[in-house]
């Protein structure tokens, strides 16, 4: 679970509610976006899907407005089918990601043959 914090609004049933939403086909892959919150979702093949957000509550340099259309750098997530989410070094998202961090992260994201579960790189 991500830890407490005031900039965080996110609850277990939140991300098990936005796990489900998008893991709805996985066959090619899709994108998915929320009309509430800046941001999107693509889930690739593998079944993994990564989740860049820049909403104000996010780990990002908008800090105040919640329906921002752009930001300069946004927090990236990812899970796997199983609902399992990739660890970073000390929480389930990252944030303050630039465009080619961002990138970075998809292509590995991408390349995952195996479920967070099982500890994959």
């Amino acid at each position: 679970m991500i830890p407490s914090n005031k900039y965080l609004h996110h609850t277990q049933e939140e991300e098990n509610s936005a796990i489900d939403h998008f893991h709805e086909t996985l066959a090619e892959g899709k994108f998915s976006t929320d009309k509430n919150k800046p941001g999107f979702a693509m889930t690739f093949s593998n079944g993994w899907t990564v989740s860049i957000q820049w909403a104000g509550w996010n780990y990002c340099s908008n800090t105040v407005e919640e329906n921002a259309m752009e930001c300069t750098d946004a927090e990236i997530a990812a899970w796997d089918t199983d609902g399992h989410w990739y660890a970073f070094e000390s929480d389930n998202v990252k944030g303050h990601q630039s465009t080619d961090q961002v990138l970075e992260f998809m292509n590995l994201i991408r390349g995952m043959n195996c479920t967070a579960k099982n500890r994959c790189s």
